[in-house]
C-alpha cells in the first residue's frame, strides 16, 4: 500500500421517459432517440471523473399509415372522421396510450369520373358509338352511365339535334278534315310538300292522312209501351237523338223515329155451372172461380192483356177408392160387380140439376212377380226387396206378402263390381298439384281422396298421403347501434336501418325467406383506452390481459349501448444477472463487496413495479502495503515503477492470480 490521500467523485443516476428523443441536457447535451443506459465522464470539483448515468426510456408512438383509393370522396372513419374530396396525404395527430403525439398518415386516392359530353347534329338518326351504342332518331338529351377504369360511375351525356331533311314521312288522323301546310285535306290519302331545310338542301315530307267520318245512324221503330235506346227507356212516341264518339273518337250523332203504341186491355164478368170455355178470350175451358187473363197481340203487335173475372158453381163429385181381391160390387154406385181395375163412374143429377159424376177408383190386386237385373260397385241393397246388402255376384229371391196378402216371389239378378283403390304418398314444400289425380293443388298436409269412375262406372277413391312442408319465414325486428350482425340470418353486418331478406333452404329442402327489420341507431358507441400494471380494475371485475373488453348499458332511451375498454397491461422487468468481481460490484448505483443474492426492486419503463436479481461473487485479492521514507524521490519498482516526489499513500492495481 502506497498511502495516498484519494478524493472519491459522486456518481449520479437520473431515469427518464420521453417520446422520440430526449436531450441530456444537465449530463453531455447529447440526444438520444433509442431507450438505454448512457453514461457520461466528467471531471468534478477536485478535478476526479465523475461518471453519471441515464436510464433512459424512449417511447416512440406508432405511426399508422393506411392507403385508400375512392370515388367522389373518402370520410376518415379511423382516423380524425373528416371527409376528403381530394387526393392527398393526411395526417391526424392524437396522443397514444404514453402521452406521445402519434401521427397516422393517410395516403388518399380521390378518383373523379370524367363525365364526358359530347354535342352531335346528325339526319335521321344517329347511332352513339362511343356511349352506349343505341340509335336515336329524334332530338334529345341521352345519359350513359357506366364504370370508368377506376370502378368510379361516370355518366356521358349526348346533346343530339337529328334533322329530317332528306324525305320524311309521318301519319295522321283526323275526323273530317285535317290542317296541313296551310291546306285542308277531308280525303284519306298520301300527301306530299317539298322544301328547303335550314341548311338549304330539298327535303319532301310525306303525309299518311286517313280522315275518319262521324257515324249518323238513322233508325225507325215501333214498340209497345216503351222503347230502351242508348241506355234510356223511351215511353212516348217522337224523333230522340244521342250525341258520342265513335270508335275513331269522331263526333256522331244517332236518331231514332219512334212510334209508341199503348194497348187496349178489355175485361168481361161471367158465371156459369160446371165449366166456361173463353170463346172470345184464349178458348180454354175454367172449371174454378177465378179471374184469368188472356195476353195476345193487338193490331199493332202490343201485348193486349184481356181479363175474365169468373164463377164456377161445381157440383159435388164423389169419389170412393176401393182395393180388393179378385172382384168387386159397387153398392153404393151403380150396383156392378167389377173384376179388373179401374176408373168407373156413376152419373146422376144432384140438388141444382147439374149432372154429378161419383167415380170409383177400383183395384183389383193379382199377386205380380217381379224381377230386376242390376249391376252394382261393391255392395247392393235391395231397398225394394228384402233389404239385405250383397257383395257377391249372384241371383237373389224374396218371398213376401204383397199390400193385399198375396205371397209374391221377386228375384234380383245381381254382379258386383269391386274397383281398385290406389294410394301415393308424397312429400313437398309449399304445395304439390296431384296430377294422377284429381289434378287439384293442396298446400297443406292430409290425406286427399279422388273418387272417379273406373271402366265399369264403379267409383274408385284412389288416396294421396300428403305432408306439405311449409318453410317458416322468421321474421325478427331489431335496434341496434351503429351495425347489427344478422347471425341467425346471412350472417352479413349492416350498419345502417332497413328490412333485409334471407333466402335459404329448411330442413325439409325448402326455400324459406327470413326478414329483418333493423333500426340503427349511431348516438350510444362509446369507447375510451387505459394503461396498467398486471391488473386493471373496471366495472366491478379485474383483467390482467391486454385487450379490448365491452359493457353494455342502458343509454338515455333505454336501449343497449357498448362502451369498450382498449386495455394494454404493462408487466414488471425481472432481469437475472450473474456477475463476479474483485473486491467489490458496483450494481445500481450500490456497490457489493460480500458474495451473494442480491435484488433491486424500481419502476421499469411502463411505470410498473420491477425487481432485478444479481447473482454475485466477490473475489478478495491479498493487498501488501510497504511504507517508505524517502528524500527527493522514490521509485516503486516492486509497484507500479513511477517515482514520487512528494509524500503520500498510493496504491498499484493489478490483476492477481
Amino acid at each position: 500500500t502506497l498511502h495516498l490521500t484519494i478524493y472519491d467523485p459522486v456518481h449520479t443516476a437520473v431515469s427518464v421517459a420521453e417520446c422520440g428523443s430526449y436531450t441530456w441536457a444537465d449530463g453531455n447535451g447529447q440526444t438520444y432517440t433509442e431507450t438505454g443506459n448512457y453514461t457520461h465522464s466528467h471531471e468534478d470539483a477536485h478535478g476526479c471523473t465523475q461518471v453519471d448515468t441515464l436510464h433512459l426510456t424512449i417511447n416512440n408512438p406508432v405511426h399508422t399509415a393506411v392507403t385508400v383509393a375512392e370515388c367522389g370522396s373518402y370520410t376518415w372513419a379511423g382516423g380524425n372522421g373528416q371527409t376528403y374530396t381530394e387526393t392527398g396525404d393526411y395526417t391526424y395527430s392524437h396522443e397514444d396510450a404514453h402521452g406521445c403525439t402519434q401521427v397516422d398518415t393517410l395516403h388518399l386516392t380521390i378518383y373523379n369520373p370524367t363525365h364526358q359530353s359530347s354535342t352531335v347534329t346528325a339526319y335521321d338518326s344517329y347511332t352513339w358509338t362511343n356511349g352506349n351504342g343505341e340509335t336515336y332518331l329524334q332530338s334529345g338529351t341521352f345519359f350513359y352511365e357506366h364504370l370508368d377504369a377506376n370502378g368510379c360511375t361516370q355518366v356521358d351525356t349526348l346533346y343530339l339535334t337529328v334533322y329530317y331533311s332528306s324525305a320524311n314521312e309521318f301519319s295522321a288522323t283526323a275526323c273530317e278534315s285535317y290542317e296541313w301546310d296551310g291546306e285542308t285535306y277531308t280525303q284519306s290519302g298520301n300527301y306530299t310538300r317539298d322544301y328547303h331545310d335550314i341548311h338549304g338542301a330539298d327535303s319532301t315530307v310525306t303525309l299518311h292522312l286517313i280522315i275518319y267520318h262521324g257515324t249518323h245512324d238513322v233508325e225507325t221503330a215501333s214498340a209497345c209501351g216503351s222503347f230502351e235506346w242508348h241506355d234510356m227507356t223511351r215511353t212516348e212516341s217522337g224523333t230522340y237523338t244521342y250525341a258520342y264518339e265513335n270508335a275513331n273518337g269522331c263526333a256522331s250523332v244517332d236518331t231514332l223515329h219512334l212510334t209508341i203504341y199503348n194497348p187496349t186491355h178489355t175485361a168481361v164478368t161471367v158465371a156459369e155451372c160446371g165449366s166456361y170455355t173463353w170463346t172470345n178470350g184464349n178458348g180454354q175451358t175454367y172449371t174454378v172461380t177465378g179471374d184469368y187473363t188472356y195476353s195476345h197481340e193487338d193490331a199493332h203487335g202490343c201485348t193486349q192483356v184481356d181479363t175474365l173475372y169468373l164463377t164456377i158453381y161445381n157440383p159435388t163429385h164423389t169419389a170412393v177408392t176401393v182395393a180388393e181381391c179378385g172382384s168387386y160390387t159397387w153398392t153404393d154406385g151403380n150396383g156392378q160387380t167389377y173384376t179388373e181395375t179401374g176408373n168407373y163412374t156413376y152419373a146422376h143429377e144432384d140438388a141444382h140439376g147439374c149432372t154429378q159424376v161419383d167415380t170409383l177408383h177400383l183395384t183389383i190386386n193379382n199377386p205380380t212377380h217381379t224381377a230386376v237385373t242390376v249391376a252394382e260397385c261393391g255392395s247392393y241393397t235391395w231397398t225394394e226387396g228384402n233389404g239385405q246388402t250383397y257383395t257377391v255376384t249372384g241371383d237373389y229371391t224374396y218371398s213376401h206378402e204383397d199390400a193385399h196378402g198375396c205371397t209374391q216371389v221377386d228375384t234380383l239378378h245381381l254382379t258386383i263390381y269391386n274397383p281398385t283403390h290406389t294410394a301415393i304418398t308424397v312429400a313437398e314444400c309449399g304445395s304439390y298439384t296431384w296430377t294422377d289425380g284429381n289434378g287439384q293443388t293442396y298446400t297443406e298436409t292430409g290425406d286427399y281422396t279422388y273418387a272417379h269412375e273406373d271402366a265399369h262406372g264403379c267409383t274408385q277413391v284412389d288416396t294421396l298421403h300428403l305432408t306439405i312442408f311449409n318453410p317458416t319465414h322468421q321474421s325478427s325486428t331489431v335496434t341496434a347501434y351503429d351495425s347489427y350482425t344478422w347471425t341467425n340470418g346471412n350472417g352479413e353486418t349492416y350498419l345502417q336501418s332497413g328490412t333485409f331478406f334471407y333466402e335459404h333452404l329448411d330442413a325439409n329442402g325448402c326455400t324459406q325467406v327470413d326478414t329483418l327489420y333493423l333500426t340503427v341507431y349511431y348516438s350510444s358507441a362509446n369507447e375510451f383506452s387505459a394503461t396498467a400494471c398486471e391488473s386493471y380494475e373496471w366495472d366491478g371485475e379485474t383483467y390482467t390481459q391486454s385487450g379490448n373488453y365491452t359493457r353494455d348499458y342502458h343509454d338515455i332511451h333505454g336501449a343497449d349501448s357498448t362502451v369498450t375498454l382498449h386495455l394494454i397491461i404493462y408487466h414488471g422487468t425481472h432481469d437475472v444477472e450473474t456477475a463476479s468481481a474483485c473486491g467489490s460490484f458496483e450494481w445500481h448505483d450500490m456497490t457489493r463487496t460480500e458474495s451473494g443474492t442480491y435484488t433491486y426492486a424500481y419502476e421499469n419503463a411502463n411505470g410498473c413495479a420491477s425487481v432485478d436479481t444479481l447473482h454475485l461473487t466477490i473475489y478478495n485479492p491479498t493487498h501488501t502495503a510497504v511504507t517508505v521514507a524517502e528524500c527527493g524521490s522514490y521509485t516503486w519498482t516492486n509497484g507500479n515503477g513511477q517515482t514520487y516526489t512528494v509524500t503520500g499513500d498510493y496504491t498499484y492495481s493489478h490483476e492477481d492470480a
